[in-house]
């Protein structure tokens, strides 16, 4: 599949862009989009939202799939698939939260590495090698 997203408006264009409109979503836990549960509704609200325009960024406060390293990881590679459907239309944006902490965060550091890193400290090692620090960063929007 061929997947493209706009990236958010810059200074000089984001008048026409206007009003900007997130998705601030956290403690989200092992919803799924194959499996409904009772408590699976903030997800398929999301997907929603994404393929009907209505929303120019997704940001996702930290703990994920409860816990994204259980099953050896593929209760987190499940969660990843499952958010592919938002993630890959609209910027996707996450910080790391108490639920990630699993292996010194080697799971959340390998799913989310293409998230921005600090200059001042761009690479952690998590006991299982050198990785990206995306574990905080800043940007602007506009």
């Amino acid at each position: 599949s061929t997947y493209s997203f706009t990236t958010a408006p810059n200074a000089i264009t984001l008048s026409r862009a206007l009003p900007q409109k997130f998705i601030i979503v956290g403690d989200m836990a092992s919803q799924s989009l194959t499996t409904p549960s009772p408590v699976s509704t903030v997800l398929p609200w999301i997907t929603d939202e994404v393929r009907n325009q209505r929303v120019d960024m997704i940001l996702h406060l930290g703990d994920f799939a409860y816990d994204m390293d259980s099953d050896n990881g593929n209760k987190g590679r499940r969660f990843m698939n499952d958010i592919a459907a938002s993630s890959s239309f609209v910027p996707y944006m996450v910080n790391v939260g108490n639920h990630e902490a699993g292996f010194n965060f080697a799971f959340y550091n390998e799913f989310f590495r293409n998230m921005p890193v600090p200059a001042s400290d761009p690479v952690v090692n998590t006991g299982y090698g050198n990785t990206p620090n995306n574990w905080y960063y800043s940007w602007n929007v506009g």
